[in-house]
């Protein structure tokens, strides 16, 4: 046999072989793999549907986090705002109680600084005689007190310059002050001047 015709017998029985092999599938194999494509194809779905569950999850929990970081930087606003204002009302305070303090400081300065005056009453006082109101130191005001010593009630304030009027005489103070106390009048109320804020 020459080579060609080999050839051609060759090629001849190969067909024939192929022809053998390669056969049609069967219904029941074409429904099973229509089956596991629906079944692949379902997986595929649920896959896809638990990933945007679990993306809508992280998303949350993103939301969550940043809502909580919100929260507590008001939080911390809130506290320190807080904390200003207390601070600013404590200095307000010590404020007040410094003007407070400055306050009675000016009130009391004539009665419990008093000098001496020039020409100091009469220690004979009585009814009738007059006095003026007035300190070498300068002081605006003397304490008209309820008994002979600066550690009685103070009634009244007498200012510089005011006349009073001599309803008694002269005592000594029987505490820790010295010097005598008089007995007088002003603007109808009745108490004691120390001398050193009287002159005739």
């Amino acid at each position: 046999m020459s080579p060609t015709a080999l050839f051609f017998a060759l090629v001849t029985a190969a067909s024939l072989l192929g022809c053998d092999n390669s056969r049609r599938p069967t219904a029941e194999e074409l429904e099973t793999q229509a089956n596991e494509l629906r079944d692949a194809r379902r997986r595929a779905d649920a896959d896809r549907s638990q990933l945007a569950a679990d993306r809508s999850g992280l998303e949350a929990d993103r939301s969550h986090r940043e809502a909580d970081r919100a929260s507590d930087a008001r939080y911390l606003a809130e506290i320190a705002r807080a904390n200003a204002e207390a601070e600013r009302a404590r200095t307000e305070a010590e404020r007040l109680r410094l003007e407070a303090e400055r306050a009675r400081a000016t009130t009391n300065k004539g009665a419990d600084d008093e000098a001496s005056p020039a020409d100091p009453p009469s220690s004979r006082g009585g009814g009738g005689q007059t006095a003026v109101v007035n300190f070498a130191s300068g002081a605006l005001h003397a304490n008209l007190r309820g008994g002979p010593g600066r550690r009685h009630e103070k009634l009244a304030e007498v200012p510089r310059g005011s006349r009073v009027t001599l309803v008694g005489g002269s005592r000594s103070d029987d505490g820790d002050d010295t010097g005598n106390w008089y007995r007088v009048s002003y603007n109808g109320i009745t108490g004691w001047l120390h001398e050193n804020s009287l002159e005739r």
